[in-house]
């Protein structure tokens, strides 16, 4: 090690902990369907949560019908894109 470089250990939180586990467990692919819940609205952003509390938050599509967007409603969502590390990082709701 050269000198004056210091190595700083890679700390992860407990949410970051149990996703990675959350993908181990479960191997997604893009193109997958999930059945997620809602469990947030904000302005146009509806916030999914998914397998073992991966939770999502993207935009309302600005056709969708406001019959289906109320928390707590079941909607099947389809992953969009994976990250690196295997987890879920784009969906979108099929509606």
């Amino acid at each position: 090690m050269p000198t004056g470089e210091i190595t700083v250990p890679e700390i992860k939180s407990e949410r970051e902990i149990e996703l990675q586990a959350v993908a181990e467990a479960h191997s997604f692919e893009v193109g997958q369907t999930l059945e997620a819940t809602i469990t947030a609205m904000k302005g146009n952003k509806v916030t999914y949560e998914m397998i073992g509390g991966i939770k999502k938050t993207v935009k309302k599509h600005k056709k969708a019908s406001d019959d289906v967007f109320f928390i707590g409603n079941k909607v099947e969502v389809t992953i969009i894109e994976l990250g690196e590390d295997g987890l879920i990082r784009k969906i979108k709701p099929n509606i």
